[in-house]
């Protein structure tokens, strides 16, 4: 669920903290920060919070502050608010050593698509330390929140303040809100700066200096140099200059959506791609590719990792091969893949944790699973198990344990998982139900994206002795999403009544203890849990349509644009003009035209992307229309083939159909087909990267479910 609801750390808890009263009170949340009785400071003892095993403190600044109840805010060390109603919160996680922040990885999380947009950000100073300050807005309420983010004391600290009346263009007036907070002795830094590019050198040994890029690590000679990156993708680019003012050797980093399902098969695309060899490295976390190549302009060594949902390729090329080896040799002795951000664990193979992982397991619904990772921050624990050979960037199931040491009411915490829930996904479906005996709250919902289809079940219980302790079950589908969707009421049913009969059971031993013997627990009366319907949005014309998995590199980011088109009402798909590019020499394909069969005549839709490198026209011959389409695709559109049938009243033919001749280049993952089960395609969506270029595309089909290729979010 990491990769569905807490994207990061600091998204939810910037989400959670922007909830007015209202809202909240409008979504049943009773969690909504209110202020402590006689919480009014009217000298320094009641208006300072000291936070010894943190190494800070908070002093309200003047008497119209008062303290806000932070006990229910996962992380939170202490809010307050001001008259005016300006609210902060102090937040501190655990920083691992050796790590520092990060302001390119600080925005992505905390800036998503519909929810909350970058406005500006500066590097800053506070107290001595350096940090990174971030401005976002709120899309749907147009409200301003400011963070402010640095790393002391082997510890990440978060100052957030949310509902200020202030402009953007006023920060300095935000100062005085800041200074409520102080480190109580002189703060510890880490060793490296920060720099506006995101890309932190991680210190230097030797003849090497260490970079990291999202949750990998790694290190090269020191006479490589840091180069501007041109693309969305690109979050590294090193170089060493020659005489020329070019390059003799350059290594690249790309970071995005996986072009297939897997580490190994999105290695065999860039082995195939540039045909080379390829060898496991780092226990089998990541796949080190080597070819024949001895010049600048292919790569000679390709490192892919999958990691936390995301594919990394660190490329290097040179026009020596002794320069390029060389790198990569340093490379894959320094390289390490970890969790970089304190909420959020790396593809940690099982039984990679700490001495006693190989023996710890979790037993539900029949699966044991075997403990995976286990992180500890202010206010939570976490353990988390899956199946064996399984990964935490691709587990089919998925048990945890969280344990929240401040936090007493169950129900608070479910409200603000659940609003959580519906800002990421507004349709996702969810129940809620409690225990009148125990006290016990059951939440359920299901959750989808590009890749997977996600159901869960969680259950809040207090713990003995003080707490809160959830139990959380998970299953995830990659393949058949609309079918998982479809047919999920009996496997919900029976793990929602497990959950709340029985809970999971550690190694042979009861179940998770609770304040209550599950032995003496009545059956509570559940209502029936909703069932998922399959996502699917409105075509022009009113009807249903559901859209296709989406290929290529679907992920927003800085520069790109969605789109999408359909012509409406009687509309069918039955060809596409088609605009070449290129990839170093492989040709790919740059941008589309559709073109419609339509109740008045042919039509053609909008031009997506730019026509300027060659172009070609694909349509189906008189009486056929487009079934579905086979992609090759990586961080773009490398190449495709079209299936077209023959039309027979309002649907497709499966059994008369023919295939066109490939289009583009033959790069990227493997050839993956969308459609072409007869259902009519009517219309098309997809994604152009920063350079107007097209790099994601899907199919948008007639009905409610799709035939092939599983379904996109709404």
């Amino acid at each position: 669920m990491r990769n569905t609801l807490l994207k990061t750390l600091g998204l939810a808890l910037i989400l959670l903290a922007v909830t007015d009263r209202t809202n909240a009170q409008e979504a049943g949340n009773p969690a909504a920060l209110a202020p402590q009785p006689q919480s009014t400071a009217t000298d320094l003892a009641n208006r300072t919070k000291e936070f010894p095993e943190y190494h800070c403190k908070v002093v309200l600044p003047a008497e119209s502050f008062v303290w806000l109840d932070a006990s229910r805010i996962p992380h939170a060390l202490a809010a307050w608010r001001e008259s005016s109603g300006t609210t902060l919160q102090l937040l501190v996680t655990k920083y691992p050593a050796g790590l520092k922040l990060n302001p390119q990885g600080f925005d992505d999380g905390m800036c998503s698509p519909g929810v909350t947009s970058k406005i500006s950000s500066e590097n800053i100073t506070f107290r001595g330390v350096p940090g990174y300050q971030l401005h976002v807005r709120f899309d749907k309420t147009g409200a301003i929140a400011t963070v402010r983010a640095f790393v002391a004391n082997g510890y990440g600290y978060q100052i957030l303040v949310t509902g200020s009346s202030l402009p953007v263009a006023q920060r300095g007036q935000l100062e005085p809100l800041f200074a409520a907070f102080d480190f109580s002795a002189a703060p510890a830094l880490p060793e490296a700066k920060i720099i506006t590019s995101g890309l932190m050198p991680g210190g230097s040994t030797g003849d090497t200096a260490t970079y990291f890029v999202g949750n990998m690590t790694f290190a090269v000679p020191k006479t490589w140099q840091t180069g501007k990156t041109n693309t969305p993708a690109t979050k590294l680019f090193l170089f060493i200059p020659d005489d020329k003012g070019g390059s003799r050797a350059i290594i690249k980093v790309d970071v995005g959506v996986p072009a297939a399902e897997g580490l190994a098969a999105n290695a065999k695309g860039m082995e195939t791609r540039f045909n080379g060899q390829s060898t496991p490295i780092l226990d089998g976390s990541v796949i080190l590719t080597s070819t024949a190549s001895g010049s600048i302009k292919t790569p000679r060594h390709i490192f892919t990792a999958l990691l936390d949902g995301r594919i990394y390729f660190v490329f290097v090329a040179a026009d020596s091969s002794d320069i390029a080896d060389e790198a990569c040799a340093i490379i894959r002795k320094t390289m390490k893949v970890a969790a970089l951000a304190p909420a959020a664990a790396g593809p940690t193979p099982v039984g990679a944790g700490p001495a006693n992982s190989g023996k710890e397991t979790v037993t539900f619904d029949g699966q044991t699973l075997i403990f995976a990772f286990q992180g500890e921050n202010p206010g939570e624990s976490l353990k988390e198990y899956i199946p064996q050979g399984e990964t935490l960037t691709s587990w089919t199931r998925l048990a945890s344990i969280r344990e929240y040491p401040k936090l007493n009411d169950p129900m608070a915490v479910v409200a603000n998982l659940v609003s959580f829930l519906k800002q990421q996904n507004p349709k996702a479906p969810s129940k809620t139900m409690q225990n009148s005996v125990t006290g016990e709250v059951v939440v359920d919902f299901v959750t989808w994206t590009n890749e997977f289809a996600e159901f869960n079940v969680f259950k809040y219980a207090k713990k003995p002795g003080g707490g809160l302790i959830a139990q959380q079950y998970a299953v995830r589908e990659y393949k058949d999403q609309i079918g998982f969707l479809k047919n999920l009421r009996p496997l919900r049913e029976r793990l929602v009544d497990l959950m709340m009969k029985e809970g999971l059971q550690i190694g042979d031993h009861a179940p998770v203890a609770t304040a209550m013997p599950a032995a003496v627990r009545p059956k509570p009366q559940r209502p029936t849990p909703p069932v998922a319907a399959a996502p699917v949005t409105a075509a022009p014309d009113g009807s249903n349509t559901v859209r296709t998995r989406l290929l290529g590199f679907g992920l927003a980011s800085k520069g790109s644009q969605e789109f999408s088109h359909q012509p409406g009402a009687g509309g069918m798909l039955i060809g596409f003009n088609v605009g070449f590019g290129k990839f170093i020499n492989t040709p790919v394909i740059h941008a589309l035209q559709p073109i419609y069969r339509t109740p008045t005549g042919e039509v053609t839709g909008p031009q997506y992307g730019k026509f300027n490198n060659g172009q070609a026209a694909i349509k189906a011959k008189p009486g056929y229309a487009v079934s579905g389409i086979t992609v090759k695709a990586g961080l773009g559109i490398d190449g495709f083939s079209v299936t077209f049938m023959r039309i027979k009243g309002a649907a497709l033919d499966p059994a008369d159909t023919y295939t066109s001749d490939w289009l583009g280049g033959k790069g990227g993952g493997k050839e993956t087909p969308i459609g072409g089960q007869g259902t009519p395609v009517v219309g098309i969506y997809g994604r152009l990267n920063s350079q107007q270029a097209l790099c994601a595309l899907g199919l948008a089909l007639a009905g409610s479910a799709p035939e092939n290729g599983g379904a996109e979010k709404p």
